[in-house]
Order: C-alpha cells, then sequence, then structure tokens
C-alpha cells in the first residue's frame, strides 16, 4: 500500500531547497492522504509553460485539450521520459527535482493484472489548477548567481 511520512516529506524538502535557490523557483512540498507527494511550483525564473506549449506545437498538438489547459498550469508526473518537454535548465531542474523526489521510492505493479504496488504517489504541479493559481514566470526571481 502507498505510504510516505511526514518526515520523509521533511528530508526531500531539505534537499530539494537548494535546487529551488539554485534555479530560483519558489515551490512547497505536500502530502495528500499519506500517499501522493506533491511538489508545487508556484513562482520562478524557469519557463516551464513556454517550453511545454513550445513543445506541443512542435508535435501538432496545439488543439489538444491538455496544451490548451498548460496556459496557465501543468501537472507532470516526475518520470524522466518527461523531460523531452524542457530544455536547457528547465530540464537541468526537472531532472534533479524528479531524481529526489523519486528517492527510496518503488513501483511493482503490473497493470496487466489490475496490481498496483508502489511505494508513494509523486507529481510536479507547475501553477495549481485546483486552486485556480497560474505559474507565474519570473525571469528576475532570486537566482542564485
Amino acid at each position: 500500500m502507498a505510504y510516505i511520512s511526514q518526515e520523509e516529506k521533511k528530508a526531500k524538502l531539505i534537499k530539494l531547497k537548494p535546487l529551488f535557490k539554485e534555479y530560483g523557483i519558489r515551490a512547497t512540498l505536500s502530502i495528500d492522504h499519506y500517499s501522493v507527494l506533491n511538489l508545487n511550483i508556484r513562482e520562478g525564473a524557469l519557463d516551464f509553460l513556454g517550453q511545454y506549449r513550445k513543445w506541443a506545437l512542435d508535435h501538432d498538438l496545439d488543439n489538444c485539450p491538455a496544451t490548451r489547459a498548460a496556459l496557465k498550469n501543468l501537472n507532470l508526473l516526475p518520470h524522466i521520459d518527461n523531460q523531452k518537454y524542457f530544455s536547457g535548465s528547465t530540464r537541468d531542474f526537472f531532472i534533479k527535482a524528479c531524481s529526489i523526489l523519486n528517492e527510496g521510492n518503488y513501483n511493482n505493479s503490473d497493470s496487466m493484472t489490475d496490481y498496483f504496488d508502489v511505494g508513494f504517489y509523486c507529481y510536479i504541479k507547475i501553477g495549481n489548477y485546483g486552486e485556480g493559481q497560474e505559474y507565474i514566470f519570473n525571469p528576475d526571481y532570486k537566482k542564485v548567481k
């Protein structure tokens, strides 16, 4: 059964804070129902949404509902395959954040037999759709030189 404790969250947050400072990101880490870890990115110097929209347009996905929804916020699984949406320092941040978020996690699921066995579920939320908060792209946001 999926489970993540507050202590594990705090340990991950300690590792993530220097990464936030390095890339100029304002974010929080939260737990839902003791099984879902959420990295909530609110504001920063990285253009997540612009790069995602560019990738979608390059792949003729401009009329896709997910692309239209990404005008204000974006929800991603911290899976290494999702790095394809980003480039440069945005991609570097995403890879490093995924690595930290997935430390100590496992996935022994078999969807063919409807068997799901994960350490915990994890999401990266850029902006927050549920709370109506848009991601604020600010190129000058507190970057550490």
